[in-house]
């Protein structure tokens, strides 16, 4: 495995366990302000945002060795993709079966989605 790679993947990783840290900090907020079950809504509707982004990175350096651009944009794709389809599964899922506040749920959803690129921006900055 390459150092360039590996690099890719402890940044990778550091942004999974990043996002999960605002998803965990915005639902403890939503607990102590609104109240238990509009926290755990707010966990549930980060975490209905965060497991396929996980998986779409697991997915994509699953494979090592170097491959085409257009290879890598096709799997990037479709990974993509399947994360955007496996997150509304999960939302809807989640937001029919348990009971829980779907508005809540929304603001855990976009919290997870916002702390993604905040976190992204700024692991970009810090790059030399």
């Amino acid at each position: 495995m390459s150092r360039e790679h590996l690099s890719l993947k402890t940044q990778a990783l550091r942004l999974m366990v990043w996002q999960w840290l605002v998803i965990m900090s915005l639902a403890l907020l939503v607990l102590l302000v609104q109240g238990m079950r509009e926290g755990i809504s707010a966990l549930l509707g980060g975490f209905c945002y965060w497991l396929p982004t996980c998986i779409f990175a697991i997915r994509i350096f699953a494979k090592t060795g170097a491959r085409a651009a257009k290879q890598f944009m096709i799997v990037f794709f479709i990974g993509e993709m399947a994360k955007l389809f496996l997150s509304a599964v999960l939302f809807l899922l989640v937001a029919s079966y348990l009971p829980l506040q779907v508005v809540w749920m929304m603001v855990g959803y976009i919290g997870a989605i916002l702390s993604f690129w905040i976190v992204c921006g700024w692991s970009m900055r810090e790059q030399p």
